[in-house]
């Protein structure tokens, strides 16, 4: 689509991803951007949006390749979007869009990419660049301000994230009445959560979700705002309105289907259900009718999601899949779903939850989110005296820590280990039994390697077990991660 000049400009400007209006269908990219933004149809979304990257007019107006490369972002197909950013500056009709313009488009989108895979650095960089060129418009520069204070977040540095608010006026602009005010209130929502306010945090995010509903955003791949808001809610002693938010968002995700989305969202229902605060209802009438906005502000919920209060149940209709199981479908992508459950009040096992979880953001490879949920699976394993499992846990969410860059994580994740009962102890020969039985080797095979006997491999492996707590191999690798 070639949009006349003054539309251009205004959505260049408008620091929001998504177009102010979808008027012309022929256009393969506001096709995808306009499914992305209601996230529904994440199949049919991902193959607009690359079909609009090769065929023409798209492919060679920079501001549907950008519409493109925002939406494969938003549908977790990072590789695809990363491949194509460079195009941007390199293979787009320059007089459409001037080079510093194109540019700073296409660091909005790498910073994006660089967010989701946990790349904080990268982000950081992508960020400050952007905020300093000179062409970049107020409210995109805001945004990127508001990505770059939560960026700060991520890593622990939420001293130099209220800095960085402060010095942009953003109590200021976040009163604008704008496309991008609802990103600069969830922005402002994540610095407030981290510097311990909970309260003003949820405000900001119901304002923001709000704004979002308000101009037909109701995609969590976005800004899953509903989570954030559920898990401040908890934190701020409201376990109900955390339960109502939690359960809208899993039903979001439903719909849209993507793995961090879907991933996040279970986690966050296990982390306010598996509290004792009540149990989400999830699918049913709830992915129909899921998507308002259940509480503002310090008042009571109203009205939207689940219609249903906290309901005591989990139940998913069928047709939609097993939870651990992803599934890859010729024209379909990627997709996930959850089935067969029904767990009554008081019953979320939020350590399974937790797992299934992980299982998704793993398959997203988002080592942000991950880092949190093996966290969390850590401690509540630690609870239930599975040292073993919780060391394991543990000890990847520090690795993930470590590589995103947050040192606060990384120092709980090592608290928390430190608080566990000492490692088990094997005697040299029997930790190299033990691995290569680990690792698969029958019993004559690890006899010939180290030179032993069968009979004095079977006690040595007797041994291991015993001191491990496990009854047999299957339990090796769990205990000698």
């Amino acid at each position: 689509m070639r949009a006349d000049s003054g539309d251009r400009s205004r959505e260049l400007a408008s620091g929001a991803p998504w177009p102010g209006a979808v008027t012309d269908q022929d256009c393969l990219a506001l096709r995808a951007t306009g499914l992305m933004v209601q996230g529904r149809n994440w199949a049919d979304s991902v193959r607009f949006a690359e079909a609009a990257l090769t065929t023409t007019p798209c492919r060679d107006d920079p501001l549907c390749v950008w519409r493109a490369l925002v939406t494969l972002t938003s549908a977790g197909e990072l590789t695809a979007a990363d491949t194509h950013c460079a195009r941007l500056v390199e293979d787009v009709d320059p007089r459409l869009a001037g080079a510093a313009q194109r540019r700073a488009m296409m660091l909005r989108v790498r910073a994006r990419i660089a967010v989701q895979r946990g790349d904080f650095g990268g982000a950081r960089a992508e960020l400050e660049e952007l905020i300093a060129l000179e062409v970049v418009p107020r409210p995109m520069r805001l945004v990127s301000v508001g990505w770059l204070a939560e960026v700060l977040v991520g890593v622990g540095a939420v001293d130099r994230a209220e800095a960085l608010l402060a010095q942009h006026e953003f109590d200021s602009a976040v009163q604008w009445r704008s496309p991008c005010r609802p990103m600069l209130l969830a922005a402002r929502a994540a610095v407030h959560i981290a510097a311990g306010r909970a309260q003003a945090g949820l405000r900001d995010y119901l304002a923001s979700g709000r704004e979002f509903l308000a101009q037909g955003v109701a995609n969590p791949a976005i800004v899953p705002w509903r989570n954030r808001a559920a898990l401040a809610a908890l934190a701020a002693r409201r376990e109900g309105l955390a339960v109502e938010l939690a359960g809208q968002e899993w039903a979001a995700a439903l719909r849209w289907g993507e793995p961090r989305v879907l991933g996040s969202a279970l986690a966050t229902v296990a982390m306010v259900g598996g509290t004792g605060g009540g149990v989400v209802l999830l699918g049913g009438d709830m992915v129909e009718r899921g998507g308002g906005l259940v509480g503002t502000g310090d008042g009571a919920g109203r009205g939207g999601g689940t219609g249903q209060g906290g309901a005591a149940g989990m139940r998913m209709g069928a047709g939609q899949g097993g939870m651990a199981g992803m599934s890859v479908g010729a024209g379909q992508g990627r997709g996930a779903g959850t089935g067969g459950r029904s767990v009554g009040q008081w019953g979320v096992d939020a350590v399974e939850l937790l797992s299934e979880a992980a299982d998704l953001l793993e398959v997203a490879r988002a080592r942000n989110e991950l880092s949190v949920v093996q966290y969390e699976l850590g401690v509540r394993l630690a609870a239930r005296q599975d040292i073993a499992g919780a060391r394991e846990r543990l000890t990847q969410a520090r690795g993930l820590a470590e590589l995103v860059g947050d040192g606060r994580r990384v120092r709980a994740a090592e608290v928390a280990l430190r608080e566990l009962a000492p490692a088990v102890v094997l005697t040299g020969q029997e930790e190299r039994v033990a691995r290569l039985a680990r690792d698969g080797w029958a019993n004559r095979e690890i006899a010939a390697r180290l030179g032993l006997a069968v009979r004095t491999v079977e006690v040595h492996l007797s041994r291991a077990y015993r001191k491990l707590g496990i009854s047999g191999r299957d339990g090796l690798r769990s205990a000698m991660f």
